[in-house]
C-alpha cells in the first residue's frame, strides 16, 4: 500500500474486512466504469509521429477493456472502427481497404497494417538512397555545366541568327465553304446542331415515353379511386442519384404493393409454347381467354412499374435504362449496382456512425433521432453491439452545453439502456426550454419595473425641488415654499 492508505488501515485487525473495503473502493464493477472505458475507446485517434503498430496495440487493450466491462461487440465492427482511427498519412489507404468486398476481422485487418508498415518503411529507405545519388549527380552535372558555359552561348547565338519562323504554325485548318443545312461557315453538315433527323429523333422518343407514361399514370390513378384505397405519395420522392437508393427503392416498393404490381419486379413474363400448331399452356386447367387476360395484365402491370421506376430517376440514369422494357430488368439492375451487401457498405455506415456529433444551435431530440438511424444502420448490416455499449457512445457525442449533464449522468451505479438515456434526455431538454422561458418573462418583468420606476422619478423630481422639511414639536412636516 502507500502510505497514505497504511495509515488509513493499519488500526484494522481483520485482513477480510480490509480487502472488502477496498473492492468496494476500487473494484465495483459500476455503470460510470463502463462509460470512462467507452470513452478512451471512442476518442482514441492515431497519429503520424509515433509507430502504428504501437497505437494498434493500444487500441486493442482499449477494445479488451470494453469487452472486459460486458460490453458485446462483434469483431467485425471492432475492425471498422480501427479503420475509422487511421492516422491522416494513411488516408489513401484506408480508402483501398474500403472497397474490398470481404469483411476483414480485427486480426486480418492489423496483419495487413503490418506488411504496409514494413512496406512504407523499405520505400523510405530506398527514396532516401536514391536521393543521395541524385545529389551526386547534380554537383557533377554543375561542374559539367560550368566548363561549357561559353560553348552553349555562342551555338544559342548561332541559332539564334539563322531562326526563320515558319509560316501559320498557330493556325488550326477550317474547312472550307458553307454548311448545307444552315448556311453557316465553320463546321460540316454532319456536324451541324440544326439536322432535322436529329431533332425528330429526340423528340419522338420523349413524346412516345410521355404518352405512354401519361397513359399508365391515369390507368393507375383511376384504379386508386376505384379501390378506394389511400396510396403514399410519389411526389416528394427524390430522384434516384446512387447515393439514396435503400429509401428510394422501399418506398417504390410500398408503392407497388398497394397497386398489386410488385410481382413484376420478380416474375418473368408468361409465354405460350408454340409448336407444329400446337399451343402448349404453362397453366393446367386454364383457358386461351384466361391465359391471353393474363398476358394483357402482366404487359399493362409491367408498363406501370417501368413507367414509375423511370420517372424517378436522374437524368443519367433515365438515359441508361430507357431502352430497357422490363420492368424487371431494371429493379435487379439497380439492386445489384447500388444495393448490393458488401464489406464497404458496413465500413462506410460504421465510419458515419462514429464520425457523427450533435451540436448546440440545433434540436436535441432531432439529433438522437439521427442517431438511432445510424445505429439501425448499423446493427441491420449484421454488426451486433449491446444497447449499453450503444447509450455510452450516444453519451460521448453531447453538445458542449450539455458537458455538466453528461458528467452527471457517468456518476450513476446503474447502466442505461439506449431507450432510458433518451428518455433522460427529453425531459432534461424540455426542462431546459422552461427554464429559458421563465428567464426571459423575468428579464422583461424587470425592464418594466425600471421603466415605471424612471417615470415616477421624473414625475416627483419638481415636487421634490419646491418643497421642504421643517420640525416642529418632534414632527417632521413638509412646507411648501
Amino acid at each position: 500500500m502507500s502510505n497514505s492508505l497504511f495509515d488509513l488501515f493499519i488500526n484494522q485487525k481483520s485482513a477480510k474486512i480490509i480487502w472488502e473495503t477496498l473492492e468496494k473502493k476500487y473494484g465495483a464493477d459500476d455503470a460510470g466504469k463502463k462509460k470512462y472505458v467507452v470513452g478512451n475507446w471512442l476518442w482514441f485517434q492515431m497519429v503520424d509521429d509515433k509507430p502504428i503498430m504501437e497505437q494498434v496495440h493500444v487500441y486493442e487493450n482499449l477494445v479488451t477493456e470494453v469487452l472486459n466491462e460486458g460490453m458485446e461487440m462483434c469483431e467485425i465492427l471492432q475492425a471498422n472502427v480501427l479503420l475509422e482511427k487511421f492516422p491522416p498519412l494513411w488516408n489513401d489507404y484506408r480508402n483501398q481497404l474500403k472497397h474490398k468486398k470481404r469483411d476483414l476481422s480485427l486480426q486480418e485487418l492489423i496483419s495487413h497494417m503490418r506488411t504496409e508498415e514494413a512496406n512504407r518503411l523499405k520505400d523510405k529507405q530506398i527514396s532516401n538512397s536514391t536521393s543521395s545519388v541524385k545529389v551526386n549527380l547534380v554537383e557533377s552535372a554543375g561542374t559539367s555545366k560550368n566548363r561549357n558555359k561559353g560553348k552553349e552561348k555562342n551555338v544559342k547565338d548561332h541559332q539564334r541568327k539563322n531562326f526563320t519562323p515558319r509560316q501559320n504554325d498557330h493556325k488550326i485548318q477550317k474547312p472550307k465553304g458553307s454548311c448545307y443545312v444552315c448556311g453557316k461557315g465553320g463546321h460540316k453538315a454532319y456536324q451541324c446542331k440544326d439536322r432535322k433527323d436529329q431533332q425528330n429523333q429526340n423528340q419522338s422518343l420523349d413524346t412516345e415515353f410521355n404518352h405512354q407514361f401519361e397513359s399508365e399514370i391515369l390507368s393507375s390513378l383511376n384504379m386508386a379511386v376505384s379501390l378506394n384505397k389511400v396510396f403514399c405519395d410519389l411526389s416528394k420522392l427524390e430522384p434516384l442519384d446512387g447515393t439514396n437508393y435503400k429509401r428510394w427503392s422501399q418506398k417504390l416498393l410500398i408503392f407497388f404493393e398497394q397497386l398489386e404490381i410488385d410481382y413484376v419486379l420478380s416474375q418473368d413474363a408468361p409465354q405460350n409454347e408454340t409448336t407444329a400448331d400446337i399451343t402448349i399452356v404453362p397453366l393446367i386447367g386454364s383457358t386461351r381467354i384466361e391465359i391471353d387476360e393474363a398476358n394483357r395484365k402482366f404487359e399493362k402491370d409491367n408498363r406501370t412499374a417501368r413507367g414509375h421506376l423511370l420517372n424517378h430517376m436522374s437524368n443519367s440514369l433515365f438515359d441508361l435504362f430507357i431502352n430497357q422494357k422490363s420492368a424487371k430488368v431494371i429493379w435487379e439492375t439497380l439492386e445489384k449496382k447500388y444495393g448490393a451487401d458488401d464489406a464497404g457498405k458496413k465500413k462506410y455506415v460504421v465510419g458515419n456512425w462514429l464520425r457523427f456529433q450533435m451540436v448546440d444551435d440545433k434540436p436535441i431530440m432531432e439529433q438522437v433521432h439521427v442517431y438511432e438511424n445510424l445505429v439501425t444502420e448499423v446493427l441491420n448490416e449484421g454488426m451486433k453491439m449491446c444497447e449499453i455499449l450503444q447509450a455510452n457512445v450516444l453519451l460521448e457525442k453531447f453538445p458542449p452545453l450539455w458537458n455538466d449533464y453528461r458528467n452527471q449522468l457517468k456518476h450513476k451505479k446503474r447502466d442505461l439502456s439506449l431507450q432510458e438515456l433518451i428518455s433522460h434526455m427529453r425531459t432534461e431538454e424540455a426542462n431546459r426550454l422552461k427554464d429559458k422561458q421563465i428567464s426571459n418573462s423575468t428579464s422583461s418583468v424587470k425592464v418594466n419595473l425600471v421603466e415605471s420606476a424612471g417615470t415616477s422619478k421624473n414625475r416627483n423630481k419638481g415636487k421634490e425641488k419646491n418643497s421642504s422639511t421643517t420640525t416642529y414639536r418632534g414632527k417632521t412636516e413638509w412646507i411648501d415654499k
